[in-house]
């Protein structure tokens, strides 16, 4: 089976094909160069929405094989994500969306939603026999190399929310002292540090694998740092767009006491 302009594995065309049997529509693939927010300096995105009958992935070409191939099935399994009904965060109807800065503002809140959802695509990943440490790697150790540079604007909570995201990503995939480390090399923005720290912890401890289990961590994280202001977490059966709604759905999930609140 040949992917844009590479030839994936057996074992891999074998997984595409099962995803692909699963799917409600077919995909489109398209080179990483095309993707709709060339800001963001990524080796693959997804949208796992159905736009005109198909989903849509694009994917960088120029990748090593094996990470080529992980990297594919990381953006087909959002697809499948989606298609199960996992929770998203989605930006509320609010000036800020509506200002000049409503770019930044999805951006951020993209960010926010693949915390999570990468947790459980990632599991999947080493399920199924795939290493995702060519990107997780990457991404540490340029946070690490990036510790100097003066971030201003962090009174600002999207930009805060920004930073925090990148250093709980890039945590979740490294053991306890490599994670300290990277705490520490941020610890000039101690809010930014301890936020990220403190959601490591408890992330780690959910196990992301349902709609509703997503639908807490989601919750959680806009929660940790207080940005009900600009999003609101959903699975199709289910929205939690307030703290307090929050705190209701951890009860019912029984994943919170009341000295947690």
């Amino acid at each position: 089976m040949k992917i844009l302009s590479r030839e994936i594995s057996e074992k891999t065309e074998n997984l595409v094909s099962a995803i692909y049997n699963s799917l409600r529509v077919p995909v489109l693939y398209f080179p990483i160069s095309m993707r709709p927010d060339p800001k963001d300096s990524v080796a693959g995105t997804v949208d796992p929405h159905e736009r005109g009958g198909f989903y849509r992935v694009w994917l960088d070409e120029m990748l090593p094989q094996d990470p080529f191939e992980a990297d594919l099935l990381h953006e087909l399994h959002h697809i499948v994500q989606i298609e199960a009904g996992f929770s998203e965060i989605y930006c509320k109807d609010t000036p800020d969306y509506h200002s000049a800065d409503k770019t930044f503002v999805e951006e951020v809140g993209r960010h926010l939603s693949s915390v999570v959802l990468d947790i459980e695509v990632n599991s999947w990943l080493l399920q199924c026999g795939y290493s995702y440490s060519f990107f997780t790697k990457r991404n540490y150790v340029n946070l690490l190399s990036q510790a100097n540079h003066l971030y201003t604007g962090l009174v600002d909570p999207l930009n805060s929310a920004n930073l925090s995201s990148a250093l709980l990503h890039s945590s979740f995939y490294v053991d306890e002292t490599s994670a300290a480390n990277l705490f520490g090399a941020y610890s000039g923005y101690p809010k930014v540090s301890s936020c990220a720290s403190a959601l490591r912890n408890k992330l780690l401890a959910v196990n992301i694998d349902s709609p509703a289990s997503s639908l807490f961590a989601h919750g959680l994280v806009i929660d940790a740092m207080n940005l009900w202001k600009f999003y609101y977490a959903a699975t199709p059966d289910r929205k939690i767009r307030t703290h307090g709604e929050y705190i209701s759905f951890a009860h019912e999930m029984g994943l919170l006491t009341d000295t947690e609140e």
